[in-house]
């Protein structure tokens, strides 16, 4: 009798360890209130992201897409309890990059990598990576705020 109660709880776990938790619905309206573009909700995350069509980049030579070269913000924003987490990676010239920095930091968000994607690009495209945690309203304000230190489209 115990040996089948093992085996049933050792399959019920099996069971559920294979069956997607549905995402619980996210309202991310504060969010998009904010940052004042759109977010969309996706399976609980709430996403954004700003192309950068304003700059003039050639990659070897050629105008390329600023979407085949990744020129634009992304921000990921997920509910974990009461806090949000964002995390995301701007597209930067080599002008904005420390004052996006300064008020990323400013806002209580992490810089957590500072790179270049492609080689022989001109101008200089730099990312700039972060995180951070708070309230919805905090997280999007300092995302907000490093947003107006650079030239990308915000209404």
């Amino acid at each position: 009798m115990k040996k089948c109660s093992v085996v049933t709880l050792l399959f019920m776990l099996l069971l559920l360890s294979h069956h997607p938790i549905a995402a619980q619905p996210v309202n991310c309206q504060q969010l998009q209130q904010v940052l004042g573009v759109p977010v969309e909700q996706e399976e609980g995350i709430c996403k954004m992201s700003l192309l950068r069509k304003e700059l003039n980049v050639r990659h070897m030579g050629k105008k390329l897409s600023p979407e085949t070269m990744e020129l634009e913000l992304l921000a990921n924003f997920e509910r974990t309890g009461s806090t949000w987490v964002v995390m995301g990676e701007f597209a930067l010239m080599e002008t904005e990059v420390n004052p996006v920095i300064d008020r990323l930091r400013k806002s209580g968000l992490h810089v957590t990598a500072v790179h270049n994607h492609m080689l022989m690009e001109h101008p200089r495209v730099m990312y700039v990576h972060f995180q951070g945690e708070g309230t919805a309203k905090q997280v999007a304000k300092g995302v907000k705020s490093a947003i107006r230190a650079t030239s990308y489209p915000l209404r």
